[in-house]
């Protein structure tokens, strides 16, 4: 699909061309992701999840590190060169992005391919299920038991208020954070140029996120998810009114910088206790199903919150929204004293 995406540059009409691969690359995305996560929950035990979580998490924003940056860059140093290209150099210089991204890919497909064991799933093995479903749709059958078990777990409301409340505080920093750096002080923002808001995020913010997923996990892995879970429920909530203390204060571009580091840091901490709480949800020979699931509540979650972060901001300036975002992270806190931690089995729990 990106190697298409590269190669549309040369079509005459490459818009809807481009919007078709879009939508393919986003179910493709969707789809791996899931199976992704279902080879990793069957592949590890949950001890070993705990503590691979950071590792994960890490992978995953340099991922995205690459993507941003290296990618971006590499699009607009070729844009800003005399290339004997038949297409503008704009083009030429996404075309050549997408390829790189593409040859990636594929190496690292090659790569899979060879190095991770074979896993089967314990659901096709089960004679019980087998002998229940030989005249049946089978696909049908598995999504419709996947779909029941996953909401007959026991405090399955409390677990979904908390999976929709936890991170909700935090979405909605994270969608305002940069506007408010950007904005100029007049308007309520910090006024800082794009060259320093690239700084505090591509370099002192990206470290202290990297080490707090590995950290996180790590933590996570030593002292058991119920040790460490509330701890990062309140660090996360805390950060708000830090940054309602930079809205009030303007300090000069290091405290700025250490409190986005902070807030990074946190972060990584936060994802890693996160995440290995919605692992744990995933019960039976679903493992996969039930994930994907708490990951759809997880982005409902996520959406919600953000989708309202600039009508608040427009509406109350940056101050109150930072406040407004510190108790909107107190529910999450909440549901995080009442969670259940029974059923499980993560290390040192």
């Amino acid at each position: 699909m990106i190697a298409i995406l590269a190669l549309c540059i040369f079509s005459l009409q490459p818009f809807p061309i481009l919007c078709f691969v879009f939508v393919l690359t986003a179910f493709a995305s969707a789809t791996y992701d899931i199976a992704c996560d279902g080879y990793y929950l069957d592949s590890l035990n949950k001890a070993e999840q705990s503590l691979y979580i950071g590792w994960r998490n890490t992978a995953y924003k340099l991922a995205w590190l690459f993507a941003s940056g290296f990618l971006v860059y590499l699009a607009g140093l070729i844009a800003s060169q005399n290339w004997p290209f038949p297409v503008s150099s704009n083009c030429a210089g996404w075309g050549i992005a997408f390829l790189t991204a593409a040859f990636l890919f594929l190496c690292c497909g090659i790569f899979h391919v060879y190095a991770l064991p074979t896993q089967k799933s314990e659901l096709l093995s089960d004679p019980l299920w087998v002998s229940n479903n030989k005249e049946k749709n089978s696909l049908i059958t598995t999504s419709r038991i996947a779909f029941y078990s996953f909401f007959q777990q026991e405090h399955i409301l409390l677990i979904l208020l908390w999976i929709l409340s936890f991170r909700a505080g935090d979405v909605m920093l994270l969608k305002m954070a940069q506007p408010f750096l950007l904005e100029s002080k007049e308007k309520g923002g910090l006024g800082l140029s794009l060259q320093d808001v690239g700084f505090i995020y591509g370099s002192l913010g990206m470290i202290c996120l990297l080490l707090g997923g590995l950290i996180g996990g790590w933590l996570v892995f030593k002292y058991g998810l119920k040790k460490c879970l509330l701890p990062a429920a309140i660090l996360q909530s805390l950060t708000l009114p830090l940054y309602w203390l930079l809205a009030v204060s303007k300090p000069d571009l290091v405290y700025v910088a250490l409190a986005n580091g902070f807030e990074q840091f946190v972060y990584g901490l936060a994802t890693a206790a996160y995440t290995n709480y919605l692992f744990t949800i995933a019960k039976d020979k679903f493992l996969a199903s039930h994930y994907a699931i708490a990951t759809g509540f997880m982005a409902i979650g996520m959406i919600l919150p953000g989708a309202i972060s600039g009508y608040l901001v427009d509406t109350f300036g940056y101050k109150q929204f930072f406040l407004f975002s510190f108790f909107a992270s107190l529910p999450g806190i909440i549901c995080t004293l009442k969670l259940p931690f029974t059923a499980m089995t993560t290390a040192n729990n």
